[in-house]
């Protein structure tokens, strides 16, 4: 799996032997940052905010068990539906009791709930944090501006990276579409060297379906942002990035603030809202 196909059921529950999932698992990122935004940053009443739908569910109830992990207590729980253009009735229900917000929203929510949060006033209330895919430093950070500024992400890749590897990503993509790759260019780079290093271990051999499969599982790499392999069930084994946007001269940028080592796809479980079956 090279996309973005985050079901824990992919890699769990007697997973296929011809699935790897080489990008994430749904609640990788997100259990770490709950415990990160209660145990490093403080927080201890957080409002989750997410797309009325299975992908939101999940992802919200992650964030929450990994909030409660580290200290913290959800105190509420709000649900938007897709395709939502105007989130002032929700954010008028956070509870004034939050001092951290946790959003997601799988469409264009991803702007708008944040560019709105920011412009009535709700920063000074409660600090906004969610999925990565809030503040994307070449789609998002350039419209919402300093309706981003201090939101604290988890994520597996951030462009300023500093290794080798990263450096030859940057430059290849760069020099082929001129501009710099971002997360959703990402899993192409390390999916793909997963497979040449299982081809080599083979001789190139591909038709030796089990030799190649048992390579792959085995295969061990260096990715754009730190040593990558597979678990027993081919999730991918990963460092998650903790970044914060923040403002450099006039330019809006997500900076990593630290770093949580060799991440496994959390239990069974963690994304299933168990309000929301």
């Amino acid at each position: 799996s090279l996309a973005y196909a985050g079901a824990e059921a992919l890699t769990l529950d007697n997973p296929s032997p011809y699935v790897f999932r080489t990008t994430y698992a749904d609640g990788q990122a997100e259990t770490v940052q709950g415990r990160y935004l209660a145990e490093k940053i403080g927080k201890r009443k957080a409002v989750v905010v997410v797309t009325d739908y299975v992908g939101g569910w999940g992802k919200g109830w992650a964030f929450r068990l990994g909030f409660e992990q580290g200290g913290g207590k959800v105190i509420q729980e709000l649900f938007t539906p897709l395709g939502e253009m105007d989130f002032a009735a929700v954010i008028n229900q956070i509870s004034p009791e939050a001092d951290v917000v946790w959003a997601f929203f799988p469409d264009e929510g991803d702007i708008r709930f944040p560019r709105q949060y920011g412009e009535m006033g709700m920063l000074k209330k409660a600090a906004l944090s969610g999925y990565f895919s809030l503040v994307t430093d070449r789609d998002h950070l350039p419209v919402l501006k300093d309706n981003a500024l201090g939101f604290i992400s988890a994520t597996w890749y951030n462009a300023s990276c500093d290794t080798e590897e990263n450096k030859l990503f940057q430059k290849i993509y760069q020099a082929k579409y001129g501009t710099p790759a971002d997360i959703y260019e990402q899993p192409g780079w390390p999916g793909m060297a997963f497979i040449a290093a299982a081809l080599k271990t083979v001789n190139g051999n591909i038709e030796d379906t089990d030799g190649f499969l048992k390579a792959l599982s085995a295969t061990k790499i260096n990715g754009p942002c730190g040593p990558l392999s597979l678990d027993q069930n081919r999730n991918v084994i990963q460092d998650i990035l903790v970044q914060r946007v923040e403002k450099v001269g006039d330019k809006y940028q997500n900076r990593v603030i630290d770093t949580v080592r060799q991440v496994r796809q959390p239990p069974a479980g963690t994304t299933i809202n168990p309000n929301k079956k």
